[in-house]
């Protein structure tokens, strides 16, 4: 009997050796299994040295048609005494992109990719020299197409101007929020227009009737001219269960707009006909390289989070920072060459 009892004890340490070893089996193949889950869930992060070309902007119906370069609304053809009452370009120096693994109804749910990107290396001297260039072929452009452009003094020296908010340049516009630092443009005005205008969608809508005031009782539009030039764009996917999204350079005008304000705008009348850019103008060349500046602590952080993610049934996010490191010279002649283009664009669409 002793042995018989000796016999079942000894059997049931065995059954508990095996399934002890058996779990530790299990546990080492799971975590084996991790990476090849975060592989598969994965939301990536990558940089690209050469140039990324943005997608095409849409619109229309559930954005399904593609806009066109220019898009013009109202009737240019009113328009023939004018003077220049703002000119402003914009310098994105920092954005943040994304792409979300989802679908329609679960936008997100499998995780998210986040690049964000800085620019470095161009001073406000630079971007100061690009504005002053752009607005002078502006305003050449203007005057060869037959339009009669009053000089700024008319405009400047009306009270309706002298009464108008203004803003001071160069400015930052900062949309970066509470938790970051990215989302930064800063904007320029000509040198010949002073330190003072009026901004563009800022203080001139603010002095809308101001404006409005000035041109019928001068019977002369006054011109709004915006530009944005950015420095970065993203490629990438969005899938059901992974996102990626691969960060580069290039250099363009990415949105603009000319707007004649002559009247007043309303449901039965377009007082202030516009020429602005349906696609952005690009440069398609390398300007600076691009240098990854993100946290080594931060991303230990982040795959952690990404384990206990994946094991417990959801998706993984990945984030990363980048400098995109200019030369000024390069940064320059591209962004002088992208606004050209784009004043040659929007302008070929104005009356001759």
């Amino acid at each position: 009997m002793f042995s018989a009892a000796l016999g079942r004890i000894l059997d049931d340490s065995d059954i508990r050796i095996n399934t002890l070893e058996m779990d530790r089996r299990m546990f080492r193949k799971t975590m084996m299994l991790v990476p090849a889950l975060l592989i598969l869930a994965a939301c990536g992060v990558s940089s690209n040295e050469g140039v990324v070309s943005r997608e095409e902007n849409t619109g229309g119906f559930l954005g399904m048609s593609t806009l066109d370069q220019v898009e013009v609304e109202g009737d240019l053809s009113v328009i023939n005494q004018m003077v220049i009452g703002s000119f402003t370009v914009g310098f994105v120096e920092s954005s943040t992109e994304s792409k979300q693994a989802g679908n329609f109804f679960s936008r997100g749910s499998g995780g998210k990719a986040t690049g964000r990107v800085r620019l470095a290396g161009v001073d406000d001297a630079v971007k100061q020299a690009i504005t002053d260039s752009a607005f002078d072929d502006f305003k050449a452009r203007l005057m060869s197409s037959g339009f009669t452009v009053v000089e700024r003094d008319a405009f400047t020296g009306s009270p309706a101007y002298q009464s108008a908010s203004k803003t001071s340049f160069p400015m930052m516009n900062d949309e970066s929020g509470l938790f970051s630092s990215y989302g930064e443009t800063k904007l320029f005005q000509p040198t010949a227009f002073g330190a003072q205008g009026l901004q563009s969608g800022g203080t001139w809508n603010m002095n809308a009737s101001k404006v409005v005031e000035y041109a019928k009782a001068s019977n002369t539009a006054v011109v709004e001219a915006t530009y944005l030039v950015d420095f970065a764009a993203t490629g990438g996917h969005e899938g059901a269960f992974s996102a990626s999204i691969n960060v580069g350079q290039n250099l363009a005008v990415s949105t603009a707009s000319v707007k004649f304000t002559h009247d007043w705008t309303s449901t039965f009348q377009n007082g202030s006909p516009t020429v602005s850019l349906g696609q952005a103008v690009e440069a398609d060349t390398v300007f600076g390289e691009v240098v990854d500046d993100s946290s080594g602590a931060e991303m230990a952080v982040e795959e952690a989070a990404n384990v206990l993610s994946v094991l417990m049934g959801g998706g993984t996010s990945r984030s990363r920072n980048y400098i995109i490191q200019a030369d000024p010279a390069k940064y320059e002649e591209a962004a002088r060459d992208v606004l050209v283009r784009t004043n040659e664009m929007l302008l070929a669409k104005a009356p001759q």
